[in-house]
């Protein structure tokens, strides 16, 4: 037994193990610790179905040592079968409290389930033994780092590893924990800064196996930093100094893929095969470059083999989380579900499959999933985490909501419940509730400790600068918060440390390290509630410069990531837009979002073509006879994005036809049929975040020569007052179509428009239209329109009240010339309104029925608005519209408007269609 289980230590003679393992079965099949043993060897050599088959008559109850019972929970674990490893575990914990090794395996073994919360009581249960040596001490506060970084609470890990490196800043472990935790923060300057900090202290003859993997981490900070070059070199030194690891050969060969040095990456991934042809990643990225097929991997016919002729559930279960992080969510899941075929306890593919589904979007699926695993593993942490998640992305809010209270009142000094749930309040637009969660995490019950070494170090500190940062921190220990006063003093003490004697600096420096976790999640809470409030509030400017200071201190937050998104794409930034998509992808490639985002964006990147089809009839009522006129407009329209979207350059063919409507007393002239036709040229886009502009000029050519040619065209800039206010002045060149006798004189307007627009709350908007015309036949106008809308309900089903008034004055009346009884001239033949004053009310109804709410998914909304009013003519009025837009087929887009105004005076309907399409 001995022998079998020291050759098993060693993969170059697993198969000599595996004999001697066979030999003991023979003279008993049913010896516990044969089946573990030979269990094992069959793991080790990716033969996951033998070892399955042997653990089906495998009986823990025979097991009464404690260490073969660990190495029972060992292999449960590396079989997949969280259920069975977790429950042995938890009685060994029950049945040994103090044996101290034994409980520190058991911890480490927790986080391949996610047992986040169970894991770090033991391991907080270790370092209060009283019995406890400097060697448990380290290594339980090392797993007690390595349990808070995997349940991605990396201020409190980044605590407890620093709180480690002041007893021995030599030690290299824990500097190279401190590298990966930066990495896994997405902080990948303070990575390198790590790696070159521990370099300076730690000690300088460093073991091989510290060595090569300081490499390896600078090498993947320097990748994912964006330096492929500096990576590179790395790489490749790590690769001839520490000979060829299948490990290393992938790095290098992703680094050369990035840089496009493809051949070269081909050689090494056939030499990694050649050597080990089960690397599933390997396999991947090779089958991905060959030249015959594009994108192999991704073909159904790769995958439906990939399903057949794969027998192990790891490889498959590997499979789908390459094609997860490639955004193949589709083969993801379908290598999932084989490797659920082959085994259905197989807990990495279990939930697997569960997130995959959910970034799929099909959420129902993945809470079922979620549902089995949690009613076999009650009360596993990560498990109700990524339940509550799935719940907020399925859009049940308040579900959701109670699944983090739960989790809050398990492990109350977790802050990423907080978090999510303030976020969670805010899609729910619960503000109160957000700010109430925000304003939680920025407050701390436990900081008595600390304050109490606050003012004994201020009794003893005399110098005026440091004495004024404690005696701020002081206040501010009184009432639960680590803000400034900390700041302060981290940034005086570094700079005059060598000013306190060794004692007090080293007192100084453990207060700092005991309250940075702190400090950094109070200030991350601030910075996100900032960010979210000013959002809500409609100011962008200011939303995406307070995510862009939130990232500086959470580098890998990606609600901030995604808001910082949403900001710009809302301001128009959609280059800035993408670039921030693509760090967020890199960040999570499953995030529920970022893929649909980069869908769009790559969507509407394309070039364009959109037909639109407009009807336009107006009748004045009560003999005024100027609005007298049919109208229809085709047009055939292509556009070129430009900077992912940010400008947009973009012709049009037009046809259009003008019917001047018969007068019973006109010329018999005035009426008939005209027919034009023309082009457009312009472009649109954003300069910066406050400047905006647009440009078209426009050729119309009447088909009857005695209406020649027509020149119109438009210009605007509109400035952003950091969303306080939008200020705009545009100029149009347009012709007054109200009749016939207007389209006979070609009478022309110069149209200088100022705007200004605020959203004065998130429910109270307020609008001002000032509008100068000067028209070609010697007359001119202004106008003034103000608007003040209030939003009863929110999105999706957003109820709005709006208040207008106008007022119109045109130098010149308009006249008409009769010869006899009839109709034969009208100078000024358009409106033109003296001393007028309108007033109106408007209910608006838009409900939104996309499937996805941010800013540039595919839309599917309709609106309603119904308004009445009166004005100073006796001419009250009603005026309803309506709208629909639906991008559907992923590539096309339907857009369609109405309008019906009835009155006293003026009659009038519009209907516009449009269909687009993005090639």
């Amino acid at each position: 037994m001995e022998l079998a289980r020291l050759l098993s230590l060693n993969r170059d003679t697993l198969p000599q193990a595996e004999e001697q393992y066979a030999l003991l079965f023979e003279d008993d099949p049913n010896d516990p610790r044969v089946l573990l043993g030979l269990s094992a060897v069959f793991m080790q050599r990716q033969e996951h179905l033998k070892a399955l088959a042997l653990t089906r008559d495998f009986s823990v109850d025979q097991l009464e040592d404690a260490s073969h019972l660990l190495e029972a929970v060992a292999l449960l674990t590396n079989l997949g079968h969280a259920c069975e490893a977790r429950d042995i575990a938890m009685e060994l914990v029950k049945r040994h409290q103090d044996e101290l090794d034994l409980r520190l395996r058991i911890a480490s073994l927790m986080l391949a389930w996610g047992d986040f919360y169970r894991s770090e009581t033991i391991l907080r249960g270790i370092l209060a033994h009283p019995e406890l040596d400097a060697r448990i001490r380290r290594a339980a506060l090392l797993q007690l780092g390595k349990t808070l970084l995997a349940a991605q609470r990396y201020e409190q890990a980044d605590g407890v590893l620093q709180s480690l490196l002041l007893r021995d800043r030599r030690d290299r472990e824990v500097w190279l924990a401190l590298v990966r935790l930066r990495i896994e923060e997405k902080d990948f300057t303070g990575a390198l800064r790590m790696l070159s900090d521990m370099n300076s202290s730690a000690a300088s003859d460093p073991s091989e196996h510290h060595a090569a993997e300081a490499l390896r981490l600078q090498a993947q900070a320097e990748f994912l930093s964006g330096d492929l070059e500096a990576a590179l070199t790395i790489q490749e030194h790590v690769c001839v100094t520490y000979g060829n690891q299948p490990d290393d050969d992938l790095a290098l060969a992703r680094t050369l893929l990035r840089l496009e040095r493809a051949d070269r990456a081909v050689w090494i991934l056939e030499a990694l095969l050649a050597r080990n042809p089960d690397d599933v990643e390997a396999r991947f990225l090779w089958a991905s470059l060959q030249p015959f097929v594009q994108s192999v991997v991704m073909q159904p016919a790769f995958l439906a083999a990939l399903r057949r002729d794969v027998r192990s559930p790891q490889q498959l279960t590997r499979w789908a989380e390459l094609y997860a992080r490639a955004g193949a969510h589709a083969q993801a899941a379908a290598c999932y579900e084989a490797a659920l075929k082959l085994d259905p306890k197989y807990f990495p593919a279990r939930l697997g499959l569960a997130e995959t589904s959910a970034s799929n979007r099909n959420y129902r699926h993945a809470l079922n999933i979620l549902a089995a695993l949690i009613e076999d593993m009650p009360m596993t942490s990560k498990l109700l985490l990524t339940r509550a998640r799935v719940l907020s992305w399925a859009q049940r809010y308040e579900d959701a909501l109670a699944v983090y209270d739960a989790l809050h009142l398990l492990q109350p000094e977790d802050p990423v419940p907080l978090r999510e749930a303030a976020r969670v309040a805010m899609w729910n637009k619960q503000i109160g509730r957000a700010e109430t969660l925000y304003q939680t995490m920025q407050a701390s019950k436990d900081l008595q400790e600390m304050l109490a070494e606050t003012q004994s170090l201020s009794s003893l500190i005399h110098e005026p600068e440091t004495s004024t940062a404690l005696a701020e921190l002081e206040n501010e220990l009184r009432r639960g918060r680590v803000s400034s006063g900390f700041a302060l003093l981290e940034e005086t003490f570094f700079r005059r440390r060598e000013e306190f004697q060794s004692g007090l600096a080293d007192r100084m420096e453990r207060l700092l390290v005991d309250l940075r976790p702190t400090y950094r999640i109070q200030k991350a809470a601030q910075l996100e509630e900032q960010a979210k409030m000013l959002a809500w509030k409609r100011r962008f400017m200011s939303a995406q410069a307070a995510n862009q200071e939130l990232l500086d201190v959470q580098p890998g937050n990606q609600e901030a990531l995604f808001d910082l998104a949403q900001a710009q794409c809302i301001l128009g930034l959609h280059d800035h837009e993408l670039n921030t998509i693509e760090r967020l992808v890199h960040v999570d490639p499953l995030h529920n979002r970022a893929g649909a985002a980069m869908e769009r964006i790559a969507l509407r990147s394309r070039l364009g073509l959109r037909a639109g089809y407009g009807y336009w009839n107006e009748q004045s009522q009560g003999g005024s006879r100027l609005a007298a006129m049919e109208r229809h407009h085709g047009e055939l329209a292509l556009e070129l994005p430009l900077q992912t979207a940010r400008y947009h350059l973009f012709a049009a063919q037009h046809f259009w036809t003008e019917r001047p409507k018969s007068l019973a007393d006109a010329r018999e002239d005035y009426a008939g049929s005209y027919a034009a036709q023309g082009q457009t040229m312009g472009l649109r886009g954003v300069f910066s975040p406050w400047l905006r502009g647009n440009f078209s000029f426009t050729r119309k050519d009447y088909s009857k020569a005695l209406l020649g040619k027509r020149d119109l065209g438009q210009a605007g800039l509109e400035v952003n007052l950091w969303d306080y206010a939008r200020l705009g002045l545009e100029y149009e060149r347009m012709e007054e179509l109200a009749n016939g006798f207007s389209l006979r004189q070609k009478v022309m307007s110069h149209v200088w428009r100022a705007t200004a627009s605020s959203s004065l709350t998130r429910r109270l908007d307020l609008g001002l239209v000032s509008e100068f015309k000067e028209m070609n036949d010697d007359n001119q106008g202004l106008s003034v329109r103000g608007d003040l809308g209030f939003l009863v309900t929110d999105h999706p089903r957003e109820l709005k009240i709006t208040l207008s008034g106008e007022h119109r004055d045109f130098q010149k009346n308009s006249s008409y010339t009769y010869l006899g009884a009839n109709l034969e001239d009208i100078t000024h033949p358009y409106w033109t309104p003296q001393n007028y004053y309108s007033g109106t009310v408007g209910l608006q109804w838009r409900h939104d029925l996309a499937e996805l709410f941010f800013c540039g998914a595919g839309q599917h909304v309709y609106t309603l608005k119904l308004f009445v009013g009166t004005d100073s003519d006796g001419n009250p009025g009603v005026r309803m519209e309506g709208a629909y837009h639906f991008d559907f087929a992923k590539q096309w887009s339907l857009i369609a408007q109405g309008l019906i105004h009835r009155s006293r005076q003026w009659d009038a309907e519009g209907l516009w269609l449009g269909v687009g399409y993005r090639f």
